[in-house]
């Protein structure tokens, strides 16, 4: 489509590895998020880290946003566990 007026939204690419540890009592998990366009990337120490991160590349989204179907990451909580 070469000469529509519409514009696309940026593109952000982004790489997210999480791997638990096996070799400790715990199991704990580990990962880390890449930008592709930037190149920066950040460990993870909990999905606030990943939200956050992904928060910092992607534009506010407000318009159609339903409770079946977030369209902005501040419609996202993190899991919360349960006792």
């Amino acid at each position: 489509m070469h000469g529509n007026s519409v514009s696309s939204p940026p593109l952000n690419t982004f790489i997210v590895r999480v791997w638990r540890d096996t070799d400790s009592s715990g199991g704990d998990w580990h990962g880390y998020i890449y930008h592709v366009q930037s190149g920066e990337r950040i460990a993870l120490a909990d999905e606030r880290d990943l939200l956050n991160f992904l928060r910092r590349w992607m534009p506010r989204v407000s318009a159609r946003t339903t409770p079946d179907k977030p369209t902005c990451l501040d419609d996202l909580s993190p899991h919360k566990e349960t006792d």
